[in-house]
């Protein structure tokens, strides 16, 4: 099939890849071969940080941080708890939920079914033991009983009725006011621990005599319907930074689709990890050891700035876990993170692991060919440090090892909730890429290519020759190959590659025959 996917290195491009579990573990490793490529190479690696944005409290303070909890020292130890802009952080939040509630998925995934038994095997689920004797529940947010504390006469300030309070997909409780109209982040806690701590208690010593209890349910166990197969499993890889005119919320409408797909797939028991990827072109200073193989890689193909990529990856959510949304806004748009912590540990990293100056910045890569070639070799770096150097990171097929996020993603963008703005289409097409490419690899091609035609051409209106242009493209880029360069497809990695893509190719003809 001509549609593949085909990359080229052309340019005598020489990649640098680094790859890590936790932001701890990058922190972590970060700091120590800091001060080692200060002591191997002094001034030589010194010289790197002349550029950096952010060399000094002063620095901070001139980029508008609050000096209370951002100074030089503070960012060191690079453990954000709260988000550079929380406001920003609500009302992504708040669109994240609202999207992803009008989303039509088309059926593509069977929801995974849990079975309540009593019998004693599986999860014991606290939850259900409890409808046997259990407290009820009440929902508080200290920001509503400041602000408005009468808001429900007959209740404790800052209580909300169960029934006004809505779950959305990221198992938070939200509270909308009708009479301001501001929505609230609300804590869920036992009924009667609001009424107790205004007596003076605390939240963990509540008296006996402040709870309310019922009973109706002995079943406790919880068990997950088998369907069999094995474990299904994604790996999404999200970019940060960003050229110099992007914030916070440009990084963050990138973003977005990623974290909507990983809540997604979870829901129907896909297992999902994010990783934070920082990749940019250019960065390229000087070898400082020759003797390093990469070193001598670098010098053999010309070194100059522009023939240089780096790819660096961390996990921000492993397979199974919640989505946080703090923890994952902090790791992908907090200027903090890039334009502190990554601009200055990353020269360290790949000095001591390459034998290079490279610098933390350049020109970062958001999307197009060089998003997915360097993707495609990512991957291929990936499952050899799996097979030959004892990486336990799991083997994940490659079309499911997905690069993405919002191709071009606005300077600032705030969600309105209006579906004819462009910010809001982009975040969805981009969520629908990502969901287009797990259907064809998971479900049959021929059913997957149904759900995609009857998005796209019955319900927007979209050319046959348009839905056969975008599933040819996004398919092609999915089991995209490289056949020469840095990490570059074997022969035989080609062959069963192309076998495969038109595999899928062949059932999407075949459902194209009936129309």
């Amino acid at each position: 099939m001509d549609d593949l996917e085909y990359f080229t290195d052309g340019n005598n491009i020489t990649y640098y890849f680094n790859r890590f579990d936790s932001w701890q573990e990058f922190m972590s490793k970060g700091k120590v071969l800091y001060e080692a490529a200060r002591r191997k190479y002094g001034s030589e690696f010194t010289e790197l940080e002349a550029n950096l944005p952010i060399k000094t409290d002063a620095d901070a303070a001139a980029r508008g941080y609050d000096m209370e909890s951002n100074t030089i020292a503070k960012l060191d130890i690079g453990f954000y708890t709260t988000f550079i802009e929380n406001d920003l952080l609500d009302n992504v939040i708040l669109g994240f939920d609202e999207i992803l509630q009008n989303i039509d998925m088309g059926g593509s995934f069977q929801k995974s079914k849990l079975i309540i038994t009593d019998r004693p095997i599986g999860i014991f689920d606290f939850g259900l033991a409890s409808l046997g004797l259990f407290t009820k529940v009440e929902f508080y947010s200290a920001e509503l009983a400041i602000e408005a504390p009468s808001e429900f006469p007959a209740e404790i300030s800052g209580i909300v009725p169960p029934i006004d309070v809505n779950l959305n997909q990221l198992e938070q409780y939200w509270y909308k006011s009708d009479v301001s109209g501001k929505s609230y982040l609300m804590t869920k806690q036992d009924k009667g621990t609001q009424a107790s701590i205004n007596d003076g208690y605390t939240a963990d010593t509540v008296p006996l005599k402040y709870k309310s209890f019922s009973t109706n349910q002995k079943k406790s166990y919880l068990m997950f319907k088998k369907l069999g197969g094995k474990s299904k499993k994604i790996d999404l890889y999200v970019g940060v930074g960003g050229l110099a005119d992007m914030n916070s919320t440009g990084m963050l409408q990138r973003a977005l689709p990623m974290f909507m797909a990983a809540e997604f797939f979870e829901s129907v028991g896909i297992r999902t990890r994010l990783n934070a990827t920082r990749m940019y072109e250019g960065g390229y200073q000087a070898i400082l050891d020759p003797l390093n193989p990469k070193a001598i890689n670098q010098m053999n193909n010309n070194p100059i700035n522009s023939n240089v990529v780096n790819c660096s990856t961390v996990v921000i959510k492993d397979f199974g876990e919640p989505l946080d949304f703090t923890k994952l806004a902090i790791a992908v748009a907090d200027e903090r993170t890039f334009r502190y912590n990554l601009w200055k540990y990353l020269p360290a990293i790949n000095a001591m692991n390459s034998g290079v100056a490279l610098r933390g910045y350049g020109t970062t890569v958001y999307s197009g060919g060089k998003m997915f070639e360097t993707g495609q070799r990512y991957k291929n770096w990936y499952i050899d440090q799996v097979q030959n150097n004892d990486k336990e990171w799991g083997l994940i097929e490659k079309p499911l090892m997905i690069f993405g996020g919002v191709p071009s993603p606005e300077d600032s963008w705030i969600y309105t909730g209006d579906k004819n703005e462009s910010g809001y289409a982009n975040v969805l097409q981009e969520f629908y890429r990502i969901l287009d490419i797990v259907d064809f690899t998971y479900n049959k091609p021929d059913k997957a290519a149904a759900r995609v035609y009857e998005r796209l051409v019955t319900l927007e209106g979209k050319t046959i020759t348009e839905f056969k242009d975008y599933i040819f493209k996004t398919l092609g880029q999915a089991y995209g190959v490289v056949e020469d360069g840095e990490f570059n497809d074997t022969p035989t990695e080609v062959s069963e590659t192309i076998t495969k893509f038109n595999d899928k190719i062949d059932g999407f003809n075949e459902f194209l025959a009936t129309k």
